[in-house]
């Protein structure tokens, strides 16, 4: 899916990708994203006497196959002690709480038949970071800003051969003894990517205990300039509240998890500035 360019399948017809485009680029470029597309999307309807411009809910799901990046759902004990991920993937009580894991539902079937159905009580949403930072690398402009690190780590160590090892200046990480000793000891090399991830409780209305938990991946590949922009500030877990999470561990483990795979096996990646593939 990282390296599919063309248009994802979608049931409009071969020659209305202009429209659909134009759908991707409103939806992206709009603030308030869902309510004014919906309100955008009636307007053109009516003036534009268009009838195959996608819904919300279309637009959403495009966008999703076309970037690869689409939440990864596990279980969760719905009075937010754990996460059943990992050690705890088989469980169908919280460990903590005891609290039940699913609804059950009888459904007796005119033949006599009963069937028990089981439904999640609660969940929480994972995004995948390779995903997303494959997704980065597709536009050139945010391709060449993600080279920004490979680049200001050579200019750092050619000023340190020419001031004999004396460095004048630190403006940013990259110029930290810390981040030069691992380069130096070759455990962050020029292709690699380093992330900051940070994890808070965020207050979604005013005057309101805190509803959910989020962590966020910052991207310091890019320059001290654009890393905090919203597009380099990529989000990991999404956990719904109000209460706050006891094993935090359990709700990290499957982004951390996904992390440990491509440390280890390494992330595909086109470059869409330099149109190369490399891991």
């Amino acid at each position: 899916m990282a390296y599919v360019r063309n248009l994802p399948e979608y049931p409009l017809k071969i020659d209305d990708h202009k429209i659909l485009e134009t759908a991707i680029k409103l939806y992206l470029r709009l603030s308030n994203t869902d309510s004014d597309y919906n309100s955008t999307h009636k307007t053109f309807m009516e003036f534009n006497n268009l009838t195959e411009l996608p819904s919300l809910y279309q637009i959403k799901s495009i966008i999703s196959k076309f970037s690869g990046v689409e939440p990864v759902t596990h279980d969760m004990c719905y009075n937010l002690c754990m996460g059943f991920t990992g050690p705890f993937s088989k469980l169908d009580n919280c460990s903590k709480c005891g609290e039940v894991r699913y609804n059950t539902v009888s459904v007796t079937h005119t033949n006599g038949c009963t069937k028990i159905l089981t439904t999640p009580r609660k969940q929480f949403s994972t995004l995948l970071i390779g995903p997303q930072l494959q997704a980065v690398f597709h536009d050139p402009t945010e391709a060449e800003e993600m080279q920004h690190r490979q680049r200001r780590t050579h200019e750092i160590f050619e000023d340190l051969r020419h001031h004999e090892g004396v460095q004048e200046t630190y403006n940013d990480f990259l110029d930290g003894s810390d981040y030069l000793e691992v380069v130096m000891e070759g455990k962050i090399k020029d292709e690699d990517l380093v992330l900051m991830f940070l994890i808070d409780g965020a207050q979604l209305y005013r005057n309101k205990q805190s509803d959910c938990w989020m962590s966020i991946w910052v991207v310091f590949n890019c320059s001290p300039d654009s890393r905090y922009k919203k597009k380099y500030v990529l989000l990991g877990v999404i956990i719904p509240g109000p209460n706050k999470p006891k094993n935090i561990d359990s709700f990290l483990f499957p982004g951390f998890h996904h992390v440990a795979a491509l440390q280890h096996e390494g992330l595909p990646i086109w470059d869409a500035l330099q149109d190369t593939r490399y891991i």
